[in-house]
Parts: structure tokens; sequence; C-alpha cells
């Protein structure tokens, strides 16, 4: 780390430079951007668990519309599942791109790493917001304005931020979760069959040994 670098880093400014920079340290900068990035990674895992549990309660009911023989029924869930399963892929990968976010960032705020490595922060955040602010738009919100100040930090230090990467999730097939739920119901309906042909052969077992008895 040079000195003019470590100055930029830690040092708060003196004097002259005080008055007209009017800037705190980068790292603690860093420190403070880290911790709200944390705070939108807790809250993108409370969403994920919510959309769990809608995708196992629609799931439910198109196994049992399939039981019913409601095709219509079950298209229809099928299609607002694969929807939900759609969403819920965004935001699974938005929370691992923002895992690796944290990652990065607890480097730099350790070892006053270069502007590349911000960088790659700022794409990568520009990235999750393109993909999660429709659905999530004050978390895409507060994700913008952490790229603000991590791209202020980059200008600092004397880099740039260029453009962004793809980020398109896949999407589910609607016919393909009506598959899942047609294996589900024909597991289910073996696992009723034994238990019902059990009396019927104790039945025909004991009306047997009667017409022997006879």
């Amino acid at each position: 780390m040079s000195e003019k670098f470590k100055q930029k880093w830690e040092e708060p400014s003196k004097g002259m430079k005080k008055v007209l920079r009017r800037k705190e340290p980068l790292k603690p900068q860093i420190n403070r951007v880290l911790t709200r990035v944390e705070a939108q990674n807790q809250r993108l895992d409370s969403y994920i668990n919510n959309y769990d549990y809608r995708d196992k309660e629609i799931f439910e009911k198109i196994v049992q519309a399939q039981q019913r023989h409601d095709d219509a029924h079950a298209k229809i869930l099928a299609d607002e599942l694969s929807e939900v399963r759609r969403q819920k892929n965004v935001l699974m990968h938005s929370k691992l791109a923002l895992d690796n976010v944290c990652l990065r960032l607890r480097t730099v705020y350790e070892f006053g790493n270069t502007a590349s490595s911000i960088t790659g922060v700022v794409k990568t955040l520009r990235s999750i917001r393109s993909g999660i602010s429709g659905l999530l738009p004050d978390l895409g919100n507060e994700i913008f304005q952490v790229e603000r100040t991590l791209g202020d930090v980059v200008m600092d230090i004397g880099g740039t931020v260029d453009a962004t990467f793809d980020f398109t999730p896949a999407s589910e097939d609607a016919n393909r979760i009506l598959k899942e739920a047609a294996i589900v119901v024909e597991s289910r309906t073996k696992e009723r069959l034994p238990s019902l042909g059990i009396p019927q052969e104790s039945s025909y077992a004991a009306g047997s040994a009667e017409d022997n008895h006879i």
C-alpha cells in the first residue's frame, strides 16, 4: 500500500486538506457499505424463505387438482407456480451474487485492495439491481445507493467503473411443474394401493377357508 493511498485509506485529512476535501478516510466508508450490503443480504434471505413457502403451497394445490382430474385448474396453478419459481430464481441468483460482494468488500476492508477490486463489486451490484428492481424496488434502490458510494470511492482512488456483465437467470417451465406434480400423484396412489389391497386379500382368504370347510 503506497503512502499516498494509505493517507486516503486510513488517515483523516489534516490542515487545509481537511477544509478543502471534507472527506472521511476510505476504510470506514467501505465498512459502512459492507454493513448496508449485509443487511440487504439478510432481507433477501427472508424473501426467499417466503417464496419457498409459496412454492410448496401452490405445488400441493396442483397435486390435489390432478388427483381430482381437474386439469384446467392444475394448468392455471402451474402457470402461477412457474412465475413464482422464476422470481425466486432471480432472488437466489441475487443472493449468491451478494454473498460474493460481501466477501469482496470484507477483503477490501481488511487488506486495502486497489480500485479494481471495488470496481468489480460495483459491476456486480449493477447486475443484481437490474435483476431485482422490478421485484423489490426498495431493495434495488438501496443497492443503487451503495453503488453510488462505491463509485465515489473508486473515483477518489483514481479508477473508473465501466460496463456491467449479463445477469439473466433461467426461468421454469409450467409443463415441467405439471409433470412433477403427476409424479407425486402417482407416488401417493401407489402408497395407498397396498393398504386397500390387504383387506381384500384377507377377505378372499377367509372366504376360501369357509368354502373349504363346507
